[in-house]
């Protein structure tokens, strides 16, 4: 087992500290000083990467189209949208209804029309917290897996882009037969038969951190005869939510570090804590079991290393957090269940870490963990670590294995921590 030392002072003095006599909690004044300590690969037993479960994110800021290949899964992503604050009844539409779609990001969408972006009259009623491919409601199914829906024939649609917004023309009668038979407005879906090629829009929930990016769909009417006066009608969309493909199955990716967001796939790591990594080792300064366990840890870090050959297209950041399992009784022999159950890992309030998806590097919080750890608080069965934003988005990463050939990428452990001071 490799380690690296190196003993430094992590704060600096100011004068002012020399005028009081009240002690220094870690070390000063002729104490002890903290110290760093580097594990190498060596430590981790296990490192792998499962799938789990699929929901939607709420809320729902970012709604996508498109088709896309990562993780060994091949996903297709569909939005559904509805209107439901409609006028409850008119005489005539005197304009195009036109539907506007702020883009957010556009992968291999050069052009957009009615060639490459497709959409269909929803058929079914669906509830946007619980849709999902398969699912309309927590209580129905689709007829069809993706979406029960009629494709709207292109001769009767105009869409096109202009800078970073999609419009679209929706014909006359889709509109008049919602108003005269609200029951069947279900809404539309908007899909693309274009491979690897994807668009992320500003979902309705995104008007909450930014006016005016939400979609908006707009015409003119008048109610009656007696009109004079062309009433307008500019609406944004109150019910959205997009859905994606995905293998039913809770696959195990064994050796391979993988953090998804859709399908979301987690980490899972275990590696040797004990006293004997510290005791005697040179410039530890821990010299025993109970040193070990009354020791201080400052900061410890998993550090992972990211992987060349498997790259979003698009600038994104990963937002991550480590848990705490509770149980080394792990599903490895039914996928039909996520290896790592819900009631199964805890918070140790270790917080987040938001890194770009460039960076060369991911460092995974760990510091109440393994302060239990030490006390003997908890038992080590091993870090769950996820994304905090999974199924909101395609970002994705893989990270290098303990068994990767470039050492230098390997996975490490990371202790900042100080040793017992006891004063005589």
């Amino acid at each position: 087992m490799y380690k690296r030392i190196s003993i430094g002072l992590i704060f600096t003095l100011v004068m002012v500290m020399g005028c009081t006599n009240k002690k220094n909690p870690i070390g000063f004044q002729g104490g002890v000083q903290p110290q760093e300590i580097i594990f190498e690969s060596d430590i981790f037993n296990t490192n792998l990467s499962f799938v789990d479960s699929t929901f939607n994110y709420i809320p729902a800021n970012t709604i996508v189209i498109g088709n896309y290949d990562s993780n060994e899964q091949n996903k297709e992503l569909r939005t559904l949208l509805k209107f439901t604050n409609l006028p409850d009844s008119i005489l005539t539409i005197e304009s195009e209804i036109k539907l506007s779609l702020p883009i957010k990001e556009r992968y291999n969408f050069a052009n957009i029309d009615e060639t490459n972006l497709k959409i269909g009259l929803v058929e079914s009623y669906w509830y946007e917290y619980d849709v999902t491919w398969y699912s309309a409601t927590d209580s129905t199914e689709w007829l069809t897996p993706g979406g029960d829906f009629t494709e709207i024939e292109n001769d009767t649609l105009d869409i096109y882009a202009e800078e970073d917004t999609i419009y679209i023309k929706l014909p006359q009668s889709t509109i008049l037969n919602w108003i005269e038979s609200d029951s069947t407005n279900y809404g539309l879906v908007l899909y693309t038969e274009s491979q690897d090629a994807f668009l992320e829009l500003y979902g309705s929930e995104y008007s909450l951190e930014e006016d005016g990016l939400n979609p908006v769909m707009k015409f003119d009417y008048y109610l009656s005869n007696a009109d004079t006066t062309l009433s307008v009608y500019e609406g944004e969309v109150d019910r959205d939510a997009f859905i994606y493909s995905y293998d039913e199955l809770y696959n195990c990716y064994d050796d391979q570090l993988i953090l998804s967001n859709i399908r979301p796939i987690r980490i899972f790591v275990e590696f040797d804590f004990t006293d004997s990594m510290f005791i005697n080792i040179e410039g530890s300064n821990i010299m025993n079991a109970d040193d070990f366990r009354r020791m201080t840890i400052n900061r410890a870090e998993i550090i992972l290393h990211r992987k060349e050959d498997d790259i979003y297209p698009l600038n994104s950041t990963l937002t991550t957090s480590g848990y705490n399992l509770l149980t080394d009784s792990l599903y490895f022999d039914d996928n039909s269940i996520p290896l790592v159950g819900d009631g199964d890992y805890e918070s140790l309030g270790d917080g987040t870490n938001a890194d770009s998806l460039n960076a060369d590097n991911h460092k995974i919080n760990i510091t109440n963990i393994l302060q239990y750890y030490c006390g003997g608080g908890k038992e080590n069965y091993g870090i769950l670590i996820r994304s905090i934003y999974e199924n909101k988005d395609l970002t994705h990463i893989s990270f290098a294995t303990k068994d990767d050939p470039d050492l230098e990428k390997r996975p490490q452990l990371k202790i900042i921590y100080t040793p017992p001071y006891l004063d005589n």
